[in-house]
């Protein structure tokens, strides 16, 4: 009888051993994977990183080369080639820029695509290329005054050209900023799409919609309750344009006095 428990006894020693040895195995296997997932999810870490900053710098790349750019939306399209330019510049002499011949407004001038928005018969946008930042922010400042522009049979409206990524922005935080308009907060946008609101001392600066209720509390104003926007035609609403490639995106301008 003790020579069958013996053997009984040895063969389970040996299953036992068996088995051991394959749960360290598995073990051994398991923190090797956590160590492949961990590696992983450094990696994913990294790349994101990377990501983040290679774009930021693809967006200020195109950001400093389209700082000195206009966009001009009502230009005829048979105003083209050779004709343009002078055309161009005449338009700038004409709101008191570059003076009589508005020869030192603008250097090159090209059309660009017509946005998904814009009407099928309306002509593709021009866009211009200014002498110097210090001309565009003129020009800029002489188009928020007047809104569109007549000019020899043309209604032409000036805005600027920022790159896609930034109008992405903007487009997503204007809720946000025609809550700021109502409630008489002045602000500026960042290079970047981002608002900037001074707040004594500080800067607050929204680039994200999911920081807009924190960005609101800190101004003290309704998170929860949606502005109220005022239909067209009624009250004394002041005349608004629509950005040809956000339409969404109501800018309040003054009316242009005849």
């Amino acid at each position: 009888m003790r020579r069958v428990w013996k053997a009984d006894l040895l063969d389970t020693r040996t299953e036992i051993g068996t088995l051991k040895q394959r749960v360290t195995e598995i073990e051994t296997k398991e923190v090797a994977r956590d160590q492949k997932v961990q590696d992983t999810h450094n990696n994913l870490q990294a790349l994101t990183e990377q990501v983040q900053k290679l774009t930021k710098s693809m967006l200020a790349m195109e950001s400093k080369h389209k700082r000195r750019n206009i966009r001009l939306c009502g230009i005829p399209e048979h105003i083209e080639g050779d004709a343009a330019l002078p055309f161009l510049r005449r338009f700038m002499a004409s709101l008191g820029i570059g003076g009589n011949t508005g020869s030192e407004t603008l250097t090159s001038a090209f059309r660009v695509r017509k946005a998904a928005a814009a009407p099928a018969d309306a002509p593709r946008d021009k866009i211009a290329v200014t002498k110097d930042i210090a001309i565009r922010s003129v020009i800029m400042a002489k188009s928020r005054e007047l809104g569109t522009i007549h000019f020899e049979g043309c209604d032409i409206a000036i805005y600027g050209d920022p790159p896609f990524a930034v109008l992405t922005v903007k487009r997503q935080l204007t809720p946000v900023a025609r809550q700021l308009r109502e409630a008489l907060i002045k602000y500026r946008w960042g290079v970047d799409g981002s608002l900037l609101v001074a707040q004594g001392n500080d800067i607050l600066t929204l680039s994200s919609p999911e920081n807009k209720e924190t960005f609101l509390q800190r101004l003290k104003l309704n998170t929860t309750i949606p502005v109220k926007v005022q239909k067209p035609g009624t009250g004394t609403q002041e005349p608004t344009r629509v950005h040809p490639l956000n339409p969404q995106a109501q800018l309040l301008v003054k009316p242009r006095h005849l």
